[in-house]
């Protein structure tokens, strides 16, 4: 069985950093991101107002990254429900 490494589980989170800086929402649905991906989607976007992290279970939202993220107009948690998403699976 093969796991992940860091930079592979942050791929998409560093291609979204590193090449839409005017990024100011964004759905990251299920993704393997950790605390380091979604650190450089903050750094790299700052003009986030909507950030959807549901089922991102990798994620220790419990520092400053967390707070950061909580103070967004619009966030929704790892563990908030998924009820109201249109396309689950």
């Amino acid at each position: 069985m093969e796991f992940e490494t860091e930079e592979e589980k942050n791929e998409d989170a560093l291609a979204i950093a590193a090449h839409l800086p005017l990024l100011c929402q964004l759905q990251l649905i299920g993704n393997a991101l950790t605390v380091w991906g979604l650190e450089a989607v903050l750094v790299g976007c700052p003009n986030f107002k909507s950030l959807d992290l549901r089922r991102c279970l990798g994620l220790d939202l419990s520092g400053p990254i967390g707070d950061r993220c909580r103070r967004m107009a619009d966030f929704r948690h790892p563990f908030d429900s998924m009820s109201d998403f249109m396309f689950l699976v």
